[in-house]
């Protein structure tokens, strides 16, 4: 039971620290650009599909 318990815990410990650190290297950086999709006309083809 204790392994589950500190297994559960480290699990969210590494998922605290790494949100923090993109947080961190965003401030640093600064964010990635957003890309805008690709318009190449198949994608209305493949909806339809």
């Amino acid at each position: 039971m204790h392994n589950d318990v500190a297994f559960v815990a480290l699990t969210v410990v590494f998922f605290v620290l790494a949100g923090l650190l993109t947080i961190a290297c965003d401030r640093i950086i600064g964010p990635d650009p957003v890309e805008e999709p690709v318009e190449d006309g198949m994608s209305e083809e493949r909806v339809a599909a």
